[in-house]
């Protein structure tokens, strides 16, 4: 279990290629490890195609923010990419 804590556009060039980047970086709250207290923050990179995948099912990207702070089941792939998430309604 994490806490969502929100997504943000990331739009960017790559110094190298000069390649334009479009995606969403989502941020979680992961149980910080002892002696900490209290939720790390946790970035992930999404892609559009990803993004759209995961919260599609809650009414969209725009629509996600409502479950700021929400508890969420996480579902990682075999390289630790997020694959989708469990938000409270879909339990």
């Amino acid at each position: 279990m994490c806490t969502f804590l929100g997504v943000i556009r990331c739009d960017f060039k790559d110094k190298e290629t000069g390649e334009a980047i479009q995606g969403w970086h989502l941020w979680l709250g992961e149980p910080a490890d002892a002696p900490s207290s209290g939720l790390r923050p946790v970035k992930k990179w999404l892609t559009d195609t990803r993004a759209e995948s995961i919260f599609g099912p809650v009414g969209g990207i725009l629509a996600a923010g409502k479950y700021a702070g929400a508890s969420v089941d996480v579902e990682l792939g075999l390289r630790g990419q997020i694959m989708n998430l469990r938000f409270p309604q879909q339990k």
